[in-house]
């Protein structure tokens, strides 16, 4: 009988020390599981695969199979009673934003890059929209922003490097796209990325911005830049209605130069033809 009451007083030992040791490691673990997340860092991603199947393809074999601007025109792109295509597309869009606690939210970096391809189509190149063909190996990182935003009172903003150039009143890095896309200009105008410097100001019942771009710079050693101005300004009247302008002041001196790739750039260049840009008769003497 005493062998039976040491090996159980034996055995209630073991159990509240273990017990004991469950429950400092419990402590442990909760001391290093912070009480709130850690939004110094912030990583987000849009993902997505489609499969495309239709009757239009453009005729030049340089392009791949990809439709480059609007349909018919200069890009050669056609349609078939006979022809089908049919192709999977991938992309990724990663974005990363830093906003150091140094700063104490004074400051936000902000990169966002593009990856994409058709599958199986080319391999150990250089270029964007490729690099999914056998063993891949493609270099294809497109950079849409590298931007930081600067915080320095409240209500204000200045943001400097490559951004987000919309034609829209509202800060584009903290609007909703639809709400964009259903006021203003609706992007119809610019709805695109450069680099530049604009300063911005939120208030209550509206808010104005001031920017200037650098659209291209060519030659550094020669006055053939194209420089973008602008001034945005929109004013709360009540909950349904909102009243707003702008001022954009477009310098170009570039003659056509710069742009993507051979196309060029400007409204009497190849690359207005390619997205099917109206013809003005005073474009089509500059360009005759």
């Amino acid at each position: 009988m005493k062998h039976i009451l040491l090996t159980l007083a034996f055995i209630t030992c073991c159990l509240r020390v273990n017990g004991q040791e469950q429950g400092s490691v419990h402590k442990l673990f909760d001391q290093a599981i912070p009480e709130r997340p850690n939004r110094e860092f912030q990583f987000l991603a849009y993902f997505y695969n489609q499969a495309v199947t239709g009757n239009i393809y453009p005729e030049n074999d340089l392009f791949k199979g990809q439709i480059i601007g609007r349909l018919f025109g200069q890009n050669t792109t056609k349609t078939s009673d006979t022809v089908r295509t049919f192709y999977v597309e991938q992309r990724l869009l990663p974005f990363f934003i830093y906003q150091p606690r140094l700063f104490n939210g004074k400051a936000i970096l902000r990169a966002s890059f593009e990856i994409d391809w058709t599958w199986g189509d080319v391999n150990y190149g250089v270029g964007g929209n490729f690099g999914s063909a056998f063993s891949a190996d493609q270099v294809n990182l497109q950079t849409q922003n590298v931007e930081l935003e600067l915080l320095p009172w409240k209500g204000w903003a200045i943001n400097l490097g490559l951004q987000r150039l919309f034609d829209t009143p509202y800060n584009p890095y903290r609007t909703y796209f639809d709400k964009m896309n259903r006021s203003g200009y609706r992007l119809a105008y610019w709805g695109s990325d450069a680099v530049g410097i604009n300063v911005r100001r939120d208030y209550d019942h509206g808010s104005w911005r001031l920017g200037f771009y650098q659209l291209y710079e060519n030659l550094v050693s020669k006055d053939d830049d194209v420089t973008l101005a602008e001034y945005t300004v929109h004013k709360h009247l009540n909950r349904l209605w909102n009243l707003g302008g702008s001022v954009y002041w477009l310098r170009d001196r570039a003659n056509g130069a710069g742009g993507v790739s051979i196309l060029g750039q400007g409204l009497n260049s190849a690359l207005a033809d390619y997205n099917g840009v109206y013809r003005f008769p005073w474009c089509r003497s500059l360009s005759g």
